[in-house]
């Protein structure tokens, strides 16, 4: 749970500090006023990288030369004081004013699970986005599958180098691949596994959140998923060819893809775009139970622009279904009467500054 959160120099805060509720927190303001920053800082801080922007130099505000951002963290009734500083040369993070050593440690001591509204398009967008994404999702609460990852994709690198040669060497492309099988092994496991577990969660979800009745089915889609190592390296080991001919690795878990459907289509072609975002939203809630399952902790909910494009039913069946045991944020343009349904703490922002701050406690 995050306590406070101070921001300076960043995207267009100034200075800002903030005291956060442990259950519901909405940000009202109108566009461009700061609202997606500021989620965009939490983001930052729990998953060292912007879900906005590949450079770490777009977050610092226009006139500064750095950027910093301070969230003071209980968990367990334990205490961290959480700093990141964003400058010209790169960032780097601290623990209770002690300089972490390597970046990626930062992982896992704050998750969060982010929604925001042009998200959707990962259902019609590339495979490449949809692995991504719940790469992403995987390793916020696995470090091993980070590394395994990160070896992986320097193996292929390895690979496909070796593939451009003009005389490939065998005995080390052999070497090369056999690694890179056993961190297949590992990552197609864990692909598996979040597959399974958002299919057997999601229908749930979707009641809770649409009054409409539609399943979604979720495939994990690899053309060496369900292979044993020596199976992999039969079928690596007669793509030699081929591999050779186009120059890099034509099959592995780097061509793998997720697909999305309601009955037998895919939802991209089949769902309105408030139902769609609806199946985002249950896949979300079902990544609280996935990061609660892997971790022993809960995660914060991060809801940007959440109720657009929802109507009013939907938007109280939102709110109600927001677990009470997990910390939210919810962005917002005005202020709503769902938010009267629950324990809620509101600000108003202007300029990126706080004007008001108010705290609910309506009974149910």
């Amino acid at each position: 749970m995050i306590n406070n959160i101070q921001l300076n120099n960043f995207r267009s805060y100034k200075d800002l500090q903030v005291e956060l509720s442990k259950n519901i927190n909405v940000f009202i303001g109108e566009n461009g006023q700061g609202k997606t920053n500021l989620l965009e800082a939490i983001y930052f801080i729990s998953n060292i990288r912007s879900h906005r922007t590949r450079s770490d130099k777009d977050l610092i505000h226009v006139e500064d030369d750095f950027a910093r951002i301070i969230v003071n963290t209980e968990k367990n009734n334990k205490k961290e004081k959480i700093m990141c500083v964003i400058h010209a040369e790169g960032k780097y993070f601290s623990i209770n004013n002690n300089v972490v050593a390597k970046t990626s440690d930062i992982l896992g001591r704050i998750n969060t699970i982010l929604f925001y509204p042009n998200e959707t398009k990962i259902f019609s967008d590339t495979p490449s986005s949809r692995r991504t994404f719940f790469d992403v999702e995987i390793g916020k609460t696995s470090k091993n599958y980070t590394r395994i990852f990160q070896e992986f994709n320097n193996l292929l690198k390895d690979r496909n180098r070796l593939l451009k040669e003009e005389k490939i060497d065998k005995i080390l492309l052999d070497v090369i691949t056999k690694k890179m099988i056993e961190s297949q092994l590992f990552i197609i496991n864990e692909r598996k596994f979040i597959t399974e577990f958002i299919n057997n969660k999601i229908k749930n979800n979707l009641k809770k959140l649409s009054s409409d009745e539609f399943e979604i089915d979720m495939t994990y889609i690899s053309s060496v998923k369900d292979l044993n190592f020596d199976e992999m390296l039969s079928k690596y080991n007669s793509n030699i060819d081929r591999d050779s001919f186009a120059r890099t690795t034509t099959e592995g878990i780097h061509r793998d893809d997720y697909e999305f459907k309601t009955n037998g289509v895919e939802i991209s072609k089949y769902l309105s775009q408030g139902q769609t975002r609806l199946v985002l939203l249950a896949i979300k809630f079902v990544l609280i139970d996935y990061i609660i399952l892997k971790t022993k902790e809960n995660p914060i909910l991060l809801l940007d622009d959440v109720l657009s494009e929802l109507d009013l039913n939907h938007q109280k069946k939102l709110i109600k279904s927001i677990p009470n045991y997990v910390q939210t944020i919810i962005t917002t343009t005005e202020y709503n009467l769902v938010f009267k349904n629950a324990d809620i703490r509101k600000y108003q922002i202007k300029e990126s500054k706080i004007l008001i701050k108010e705290d609910f406690d309506v009974k149910q």
